[in-house]
């Protein structure tokens, strides 16, 4: 049958006809698809709902693995080796952006 052709404007530019009721009946699992309508609850795995709390905790370690570097290279560094204070102390507000960052990641 026609109705199962491709149309070039399907879901982009709302039509007058009964066109459009035609594609949400199709598109909702009507005649002529495979998706069925789902009758149980779907069961969801507690690794699925807690990972963006795994990811934060994640971001959360880089952060303090950084800041301990960080402040590892300023205690060690001599007062003579600027090159090395300056970069332990870089290093330092980067890991503080890393935990805003992964902050905000968590939020969104």
């Amino acid at each position: 049958p026609d109705t199962w052709k491709a149309k070039p404007d399907a879901g982009f530019a709302p039509s007058s006809s009964g066109e459009e009721k035609e594609d949400a009946f199709i598109n909702a699992g009507g005649i002529g698809t495979l998706v069925l309508p789902r009758k149980v609850p779907m069961k969801l795995e507690p690794k699925v709902y807690f990972a963006n709390e795994r990811t934060f905790l994640a971001w959360l370690h880089l952060v303090l693995i950084l800041a301990a570097a960080s402040l590892t290279i300023i205690t060690y560094s001599t007062s003579e080796d600027i090159g090395s204070q300056l970069y332990g102390i870089v290093l330092l507000p980067v890991s503080v952006a890393y935990t805003f960052y992964a902050l905000w990641q968590c939020k969104s």
